[in-house]
């Protein structure tokens, strides 16, 4: 098996985390290394909201002004997760507005794209004017000889 000529339509399993809680370190413990995580500062984990909701991490991004919250999921997005994301879109913004920033909203999740929850999870953000990126996280290993 040779990662640079794939056999057409096969399907490779992504890798992935035993538990959420592994994720959520792996995460935090590497922020520097994600593009999209950059510039986050103040992050606790499974934060309450008033509601009684708690989404897993929430931070600031002071330079944009934001509050962030970033919901994980281990396997793929399922149809369940898009009113989960919406009360937390709804949530989140409350918070925000109390804090005089912007809200932007973060879902990461494993599996395959599901572009009907994605749709659906962007659409509602728009109407809540709250900004959100959907990300997928797989696990890659790579061993070398040392030398």
């Amino acid at each position: 098996f040779d990662r640079d000529h794939q056999i057409e339509d096969l399907v490779v399993n992504r890798q992935t985390f035993g538990n959420q809680t592994a994720l959520r370190e792996f995460i935090r413990t590497n922020l520097h290394e994600f593009e999209e995580l950059r510039g986050l500062a103040d992050i606790e984990d499974e934060f309450p909201f008033p509601s009684g909701r708690k989404i897993d991490l929430l931070a600031t991004r002071p330079r944009r002004n934001q509050l962030v919250g970033i919901e994980l999921k281990l396997g793929e997005a399922k149809d369940g997760a898009v009113g989960q994301c919406q009360h937390y879109i709804d949530d989140l913004k409350i918070a925000a507005e109390n804090r005089g920033m912007d809200a932007h909203f973060i879902l990461i999740s494993g599996g395959n794209p599901n572009r009907s929850v994605r749709t659906r999870i962007e659409s509602y953000a728009r109407t809540r004017t709250v900004t959100v990126d959907l990300l997928l996280h797989s696990v890659e290993m790579r061993l070398r000889t040392h030398r």
